[in-house]
């Protein structure tokens, strides 16, 4: 083969493949390598190609007026991306890519950013400082008002609402008409809504109870509350032992069973 007929040939292989480049893929099933289910309106078009609502590297494939499938042109030989070419659709075996400029696609319209109107600043009103407002707990010697609960009332002193305790076992008694809001009193004193009210709280009255220290688990020490008797309300707390083993036996002492809240054998305390 001559110089020439082989320089002709390789011109010729180049051209076909730069063609073959700027073109789409061509299958029985065109649409297959797109993405489907592209929303976009093909009820009134006939199958083929058409071009892409925002995306000029993109393009749309219709089948049977109602499935949309997004297609993507090919990268040209230089690695960039080719636009598709509007006019060339929609016949499949027609529509091409090509290079932006030879392609004419302009994409959507972009959009103006309206022009930035400058600011203008207005210094703020010069505001006179918030007079300072006494401080809330701020009280005249001998107010009469009604601040007291369960154990515990004020009083002012020195111009300050100041906490004081009700003496041991006894309770406030709101309901008291003495000009004051009210006076400490023996429980069994006070209205029933005041005593449901009172023995409801458990940081007013704590109820019965048995429990252990972090320190005291598996162990036979525990402790217990009494319930509570209408007038003592200290001192009803205890701290109680588990019976040991009886002399000479070869059992174990019995421990405190938080579970059961009672003594138990070690093997039936949970953890221990």
């Amino acid at each position: 083969m001559s110089s020439q007929k082989v320089l002709v040939f390789a011109i010729f292989a180049i051209a076909l493949g730069f063609a073959e480049a700027k073109s789409t893929k061509k299958t029985s099933a065109w649409y297959t390598e797109g993405t489907p289910n592209f929303q976009y309106d093909c009820s009134d078009k006939e199958d083929g190609n058409y071009p892409h609502p925002t995306l000029c590297t993109h393009y749309v494939a219709c089948v049977a007026k109602t499935h949309a499938y997004e297609m993507v042109c090919a990268l040209s030989h230089d690695g960039k991306p080719l636009h598709y070419v509007a006019s060339s659709g929609p016949n499949p075996e027609t529509s091409t890519c090509d290079y932006p400029e030879v392609a004419g696609c302009e994409g959507p319209e972009p959009t103006t950013a309206a022009p930035e109107v400058p600011k203008t600043t207005t210094a703020a009103p010069e505001v006179p400082p918030p007079t300072e407002a006494p401080p809330a707990d701020e009280c005249q010697d001998h107010d009469c008002r009604q601040v007291g609960n369960c154990t515990s009332f004020e009083v002012c002193q020195n111009g300050q609402w100041k906490e004081r305790q009700c003496g041991e076992d006894l309770f406030w008694n709101s309901e008291i008409d003495n000009g004051f809001g009210g006076a400490c009193d023996y429980y069994n004193n006070l209205s029933d809504n005041l005593k449901t009210k009172y023995i409801q709280d458990k940081e007013c009255i704590p109820p019965c109870e048995w429990w252990q220290l972090d320190e005291e688990r598996c162990t036979g020490t525990y402790h217990f509350r009494s319930p509570f008797d209408n007038q003592t309300l200290q001192g009803r707390e205890s701290t109680l032992t588990c019976s040991t083993k009886p002399a000479g036996s070869s059992v174990e002492d019995l421990i405190w069973n938080p579970a059961t809240l009672t003594c138990d054998r070690k093997s039936g305390v949970t953890g221990c």
